[in-house]
């Protein structure tokens, strides 16, 4: 970036991180700044999901230490359970983002993914290994610690752990393989996966070093134990095994390995490793050495001068800091470190990299970051971008007022300010900001990429494609520049953002240009409160269905109305012909030949689709063409009340899965619907009269003409009022009618919940965790199995995920069973489907992994769970029955 010849103070181009929700504000977070100048050892901790990380080392070490602390998940937890809404699978991974990235800001951490999708329960590493293959998830490691540079890694697990958690031991070998592999540079050569790092400790859970995270923070006004709970508290969609706050505080580890050759055990994290500031001289320039200790010094006198009621008293040493690390910056090539400021730093940042100064360049980079943002925060320089619409079409042009906020006694100087996505603008004057004043500047943006979270690719065994990025982590229209790109695995997930605001302003005597955030569209919901959503581009026309998988039987007339919405975010007109894509042998009925829309108009069309489909799986898809422009995908918002929103997009098609199934006329169910789950609507799709209840409208609802009751997974834990209608339930069943409960471990064993007592193995209760594993079937004309629809052998194909969870070991001998399964190695178990006679009807509970195989589509999962619910209903001639 060019100086402007007004310039006549020092300027230094780097990117200061705005304070987002959750993050430290003002006196503490210009404490941990300013003490944190020149603290730059590294940490990384390496666990299996999300909801591993350690909250109370991570905020002992950030927020109590300033030791950059990054938490390596190898997973985004696609297969975990969703207390909070419907997302699984893929679209769940979007939510557990936020999620911990909410979790971060809080303690502190960095947050790092590898491409690994979490498949389900795996019950050794070796079962892991053989869904993830380990050389390419080993490959994603090694990229992350290449870039990230931690002198010690801390394994969340241990590799022979107790806990039959085969994604966590696998996490723990991975772990110990990375600390050698990232020296490996014939393995894993350096221009894919970046420069040789040679971690040098890497510690484990045991004995020997125990770190005490209760200790108080003034400032903060609580524990680094607190501040863990509040962190955890923010994985709300994945449950809570036990409660955010229920923690020791208390954290124990022993060093495994290490390269200082001290094999006694560590007196501290960073026992024989040199993490003074002044390490950073080894093998730099004579003038880098010696600039070295000078910054020290200056940090130095900002600690001991610091007064958090008067800041600008030390404006004057965190400048001096400020220049002397650009200084040393200017000197030092770039190495492919991952930072914010990589858009904005001069050309001689791209000179060929010095492996020796691999950490000196993450260091420096680290200094001046926190001397750019200590001297705004001191300075009491605060910024707002404000855009007047939430989405930018493509074509259009959205005004972004960007406020400038001096809440000090003195002048300040804007000198510039950039926008990504803008026509290109130089301020032709500065603008003096005077005391506790603001400036405004407007900017024209015509250009913003998707808001699509990067990595939801469809993935191939079980890990999403590998995808390039900007080493700053923003988008930027065009294909990243090749010295600028590194593997999406090793940018910080708190590190990307959707849009950049960039400012160059003078505080004090120092010129820096920093950052400022991204562009925001402020809203105000009722229900939401208020709120700043970030603003993202969008094509001028979206096309969606309702739903990407819709049910239908085989082989009987289709009378779908299929309902597709279709958007304008376009300030302009829009007029297109509209065309489908049909399976053989279906039509439409009426299908209007082209849509015009007035700007950002939003209309549906209901596309009449009939004939009978084969058995199978088959795509509906529309789309729109105006030359040259071919709309043919739209997204969906995921609203959670505590996240902001979250926008996935999708082809505008859906995927008609038609299964040969037979239906009793007199089934219709009162569907109580379990965690993540919302399985009522597929029914409905099938034609069988089902309504949705909580637990208060099932007990207003009058069960006469209900012919099935099902309660889905862990809806008791959801709402334990529910409890109390068992003995409702119960009568039910009794007068004839039919109770699926699925798996509902915590319930299942509460005395009276279920007609007659279960256990489960415990610590570890039994589960068939392959979904391929073999199903016997003793007594093929058992009822469950032979009415309405007869269950065959390629009924438990091709399932999703585990089999069968939470299997109760022992069944009291009242219930009757009908399959047997278990994973090789593994005891036989005759539980998953347990069903006793009450009276005229049955009761049934099942821990089949149910509701995830119906969202995928898996047939026989269907046809089966028809059975379950008709259990209580008379056999209507088609198939000879046995018992139970």
């Amino acid at each position: 970036m060019k100086l402007a010849s007004w310039m006549i103070c020092p300027v230094f181009l780097l990117v200061v991180s705005a304070p987002l929700r959750g993050q430290d504000r003002g006196a503490a977070r210009l404490h941990a700044l300013v003490h944190g100048l020149t603290v730059t050892p590294r940490v990384l901790i390496i666990g299996a999901r999300p909801d591993d990380a350690d909250a109370d080392l991570i905020a002992w070490l950030v927020r109590g230490r300033q030791v950059q602390t990054g938490y390596l998940s190898l997973s985004r937890g696609e297969s975990s359970p969703n207390y909070t809404g419907v997302e699984s699978g893929i679209a769940l991974s979007a939510v557990h983002t936020e999620e911990v990235l909410a979790a971060r800001r809080i303690d502190g951490g960095d947050q790092f993914f590898t491409r690994a999708y979490d498949f389900g329960r795996a019950r050794t590493a070796a079962d892991a290994f053989r869904k993830w293959d380990r050389d390419s998830l080993l490959a994603d490691i090694v990229t992350i610690v290449r870039s990230f540079r931690p002198h010690v890694i801390i394994a969340r697990f241990t590799a022979d752990s107790l806990d039959r958690d085969g994604q966590r031991q696998a996490s723990a070998l991975l772990a110990y393989e990375v600390f050698d592999a990232a020296l490996d540079t014939t393995r894993f050569g350096q221009k894919m996966y970046g420069l040789a790092w040679s971690p040098l400790s890497l510690f484990e859970p045991g004995d020997g070093l125990t770190i005490d995270t209760r200790e108080y923070d003034r400032l903060r006004g609580t524990t680094y134990a607190g501040l863990a709970a509040e962190s955890r508290a923010q994985l709300r969609s994945i449950g809570f095994e036990m409660p955010p706050w229920q923690s020791t505080g208390i954290v124990s580890l022993r060093r495994a390995v290490t390269r200082s050759g001290n094999t006694a055990q560590a007196l501290s994290l960073f026992d024989g490793i040199d993490t003074t500031f002044i390490r950073l001289q080894t093998g730099a320039l004579p003038e880098v050495a010696r600039r070295i200790p000078m910054i020290i010094a200056v940090a130095d006198s900002a600690r001991s001068s610091l007064d958090v009621e008067h800041p600008t008293t030390i404006l004057g040493q965190l400048g001096r800091v400020l220049e002397l690390a650009s200084l040393v910056r200017k000197s030092v090539p770039a190495c492919r470190h991952p930072s914010r400021d990589i858009a904005i730093i001069n050309g001689t940042r791209l000179r060929p990299c010095d492996p020796r100064l691999l950490d000196l360049d993450a260091s420096i980079d680290l200094v001046q970051r926190r001397a750019a943002d200590a001297l705004l925060a001191a300075g009491g320089v605060s910024f707002e971008s404000v855009a007047d619409r939430e989405f930018l079409a493509a074509g259009d042009t959205a005004l972004v007022t960007v406020t400038v906020f001096n809440h000090s006694d003195s002048s300040i100087t804007l000198n510039d300010v950039t926008v990504s996505g803008a026509v290109p603008v130089r301020m032709t004057e500065v603008i003096r900001i005077a005391p506790h004043g603001t400036a405004h500047v407007s900017r024209s943006v015509v250009s913003l990429a998707y808001g699509h979270p990067w990595w939801i690719w469809k993935p191939q065994n079980n890990l999403y494609p590998r995808v390039l990025t900007s080493l700053d982590g923003a988008p930027r229209a065009g294909p990243p520049l090749p010295d600028w790109t590194t593997s999406a695995v090793a940018i910080p997930e708190n590190m990307r953002r959707p849009s950049d605001v960039t400012a160059t302003l003078t505080v004090g005597s120092m010129t820096v240009s920093a950052s400022v955030g991204t562009i925001a569209f402020k809203s105000a919901d009722p229900v939401l409160g208020a709120r700043d959503r970030d603003v993202g581009g969008v094509p001028p026309v979206t096309l969606g269905f309702e739903r990407a998988l819709e049910w239908a039987q085989a082989g009987k007339p289709l009378r779908n109305n299929f309902r597709v919405s279709i958007k304008s975010f376009s300030d302009k007109p829009q007029k297109f012909a509209m065309k489908t894509k049909l399976p053989s042998g279906m039509r439409l009925d009426s299908l209007p030949p082209s849509v015009s829309l007035a700007p950002r108009e939003w209309r549906e069309v209901r596309l009449p689709l009939r004939g009978a489909p084969t058995e199978g799986r088959h795509e509906v898809a529309v789309f729109g063409l105006a030359p040259p422009d071919t709309f043919a995908a739209g997204f969906r918002t995921a609203q959670y009340s505590y996240l902001p929103p979250i926008y996935l997009f999708r082809d505008a098609a859906v995927r008609i899965q038609a299964v040969d199934v037979e239906i009793p006329n007199k089934l219709a169910v009162a569907y109580v619907r379990g965690v993540g789950e919302d399985g009522d609507v597929a029914l409905k799709q099938l034609g069988i009269p089902a309504y949705p209840f909580n637990n208060e409208g099932l007990l207003r609802f009058d069960l006469d003409g209900i012919s099935t009751v099902v309660i889905g997974p862990d809806a008791f834990r959801v709402d334990p009022g529910l409890l109390g209608q068992i003995p409702r339930l119960i009568d039910f069943v009794r007068k004839g009618g039919t109770v699926v409960v699925m798996s509902n471990q915590q319930a299942a064993t509460q005395p009276g919940v279920l007609p007659f007592p279960v256990t489960f193995a415990r610590p570890f209760a039994e589960r068939v965790m392959m979904e391929d594993a073999s199903v016997a079937t003793p007594d093929l004309r058992a009822r469950l199995l032979s009415w309405p629809n007869t269950i065959r052998d390629d009924d438990w194909a091709k399932w999703v995920g585990e089999r069968s969870s939470v299997i109760p070991s022992t069944a009291d001998p009242r219930w009757a069973t009908v399959v047997e399964m278990h994973d090789p190695g593994e005891k036989e178990n005759r539980n998953a489907i347990l069903v006793a006679t009450i009276g005229k009807g049955r009761f049934i509970y099942t821990s089949l992994n149910l509701p995830q195989q119906i969202s995928s589509g898996v047939p026989g999962a269907m046809r089966l769970f028809i059975n379950l619910m008709s259990a209580g209903l008379p056999v209507e001639n088609r198939v000879a029955a046995g018992s139970p």
